[in-house]
């Protein structure tokens, strides 16, 4: 663990999976914090509130004793200043992830140079999930629990998002 240092990891999380589960796993033990932003992403459609994705994930992480969830509506680079986090940690899975993060890293650091992003390579399990996979899987009544925590599985069955 890099003692005193904080690190961000953020996104819309909608739904929050294994893979995004993944990347909080091994940041909490390269950091002291880790604070999971969940973010609103008013282009994409929903599938969880934005107000309740928040408390899902601290229940699905709230075993990491150095981890703290919340959300944020703006630029992230606004809460890394608010709250003196200079790391932001981003999960790669896929070849084509790293021209658009790559251009989100560039302009985060235009925006504070103090902002360095690191990124998690994602293990082979974990490189073909994503949100959008798991919410076309949704649309057609498969079944998502190899994709997603346990509880994030339940939250989606009983409210009516996937078919039992």
């Amino acid at each position: 663990m890099v003692l005193g240092m904080k690190a961000l990891f953020a996104g819309s999380f909608d739904p929050f999976h294994n893979g995004h589960l993944h990347i909080v796993h091994r940041a909490s033990r390269l950091f002291s914090e880790l604070h999971v932003i969940v973010g609103q992403a008013p282009d994409k459609q929903s599938l969880i509130p934005f107000t309740e994705r928040p408390h899902l994930i601290r229940e699905v992480v709230h075993h990491y004793s150095n981890v703290t969830v919340s959300s944020h509506t703006g630029l992230i680079v606004d809460y890394a200043r608010r709250n003196h986090i200079h790391i932001l940690v981003r999960g790669l899975r896929l070849l084509s992830d790293i021209e658009y993060e790559q251009s989100m890293a560039w302009h985060n650091k235009m925006l504070d140079q103090s902002i360095e992003t690191v990124f998690l390579m994602s293990d082979l399990e974990y490189r073909f999930i994503s949100s959008r996979g798991i919410k076309e899987l949704i649309k057609h009544g498969q079944d998502i629990s190899f994709f997603v925590p346990p509880s994030i599985h339940d939250w989606i069955k009983n409210h009516g998002r996937q078919k039992p």
